[in-house]
């Protein structure tokens, strides 16, 4: 039998879905001193850097910005024409935000428990004038080569970061169920012990499953993890070469597996790398020998910043196929210094790992293939 729904569980029921539904945030804001039409925008950090959220224009110095988020997340508010932006939490509240836009450093925040706490956890910081003083002390002292000043104020900062560390770790486990928290644990994670890091982290992914910085946090243990079992790995002869596909310079994909039955020479090098710019001359004039009997040449550069390689391959006058890695295939390879290359084989196994005698390597690539 169907029961009626009385008037006092049905407000309940409503209040009750009322609540489960999506709930959103309404940033305030009121800057001193700002002009109107300036550009607020609200970012939020990334892989590929800042992007922005939403864009408002302000009017008689205020704006008002509305969204929603699945968890809090610290942003950015960023004004233009000011170099710093406001730094705090977004949550699905009113946050009502408050300052002068010539010092945006002095904020009220009002609205967002989470960004009241980062601000405390800054303003609390255990001497921190005093060690950006020591700082400043020590510069003037080392350039004047007063060393027992300059060990004397080495022993003081060292007190301090023991006392900041400890502080960091207080408030870090005292905030173990939300996003500040597994914030500051991401980016404190090198002051902690191997076991004492495992530890806490075990307590935030038990916590917040599911926040996107427990997410981060557990990729980046992973990442860890892998370094520990590559560590003690080498790329030896008879192993199987990876494959790969990676872009040349006019943005053409190459792979590995194009060269397919012949003879690769794989080098791994950087434009900031001197020993690399020096091997790579003796590196062209065996290929040079080589070239005739159907050996390919393929040089992955581990350049972060594009336009130096570009640079390089130009002013080396390098040849062969020139591409460029994000350092994932690198990985692959167990590079750990390079220049490293390697001689693969036509059956697509390694035949010859570069050592640390080059002339022999490079007279092993002409023995091989002959």
């Amino acid at each position: 039998m169907r029961q009626k729904l009385t008037f006092g569980a049905a407000i309940a029921l409503t209040a009750t879905l009322f609540s489960c539904q999506n709930k959103s945030y309404t940033i305030n804001g009121e800057l001193s001193n700002a002009t109107d039409g300036k550009i607020i925008s609200l970012l939020i950090d990334s892989v590929n850097g800042l992007v922005p959220v939403d864009t408002v224009d302000m009017v008689n110095g205020k704006f008002t910005l509305t969204g929603s988020v699945e968890m809090p997340e610290l942003m950015y508010l960023s004004v233009d024409g000011s170099r710093t932006p406001v730094v705090f939490f977004v949550e699905n509240e009113e946050i009502n935000i408050v300052a002068d836009i010539n010092n945006l450093e002095d904020v009220t925040i009002e609205g967002s428990e989470l960004s009241v706490r980062f601000k405390n956890f800054g303003n609390e910081m255990p001497d921190h004038e005093r060690a950006q003083k020591l700082q400043m002390e020590g510069q003037i002292a080392y350039q004047s080569g007063d060393t027992a000043k300059v060990r004397e104020i080495e022993e003081e900062m060292t007190s301090i970061r023991e006392n900041q560390q400890a502080y960091i770790r207080q408030f870090i486990n005292a905030n173990h169920d939300n996003a500040l928290g597994i914030f500051l644990f991401l980016n404190f994670m090198n002051m902690y012990e191997e076991d004492e890091l495992m530890a806490t982290a075990e307590v935030f992914k038990s916590s917040v499953p599911n926040h996107k910085y427990t997410k981060m946090l557990v990729s980046m243990l992973d990442q860890m993890q892998k370094a520990r079992e590559m560590a003690g790995k080498t790329i030896s002869v008879g192993d199987k070469a990876e494959g790969f596909t990676l872009p040349d310079i006019n943005g053409n994909e190459v792979s590995l597996s194009d060269f397919a039955g012949k003879y690769v020479i794989v080098d791994f090098w950087a434009s900031w790398c001197g020993p690399c710019r020096n091997f790579a001359p003796k590196l062209l004039e065996t290929y040079q020998q080589v070239k005739s009997k159907g050996v390919e040449l393929v040089c992955i550069s581990l350049d972060e910043d594009k336009n130096a390689w570009l640079d390089a391959v130009e002013a080396d006058n390098l040849t062969g196929n020139q591409l460029f890695d994000n350092a994932d295939v690198a990985q692959k390879y167990l590079v750990r210094a390079i220049p490293a290359t390697f001689l693969i084989a036509p059956d697509g196994t390694i035949a010859a790992v570069k050592g640390e005698d080059a002339d022999a390597f490079l007279a092993t690539i002409v023995e091989t293939v002959k």
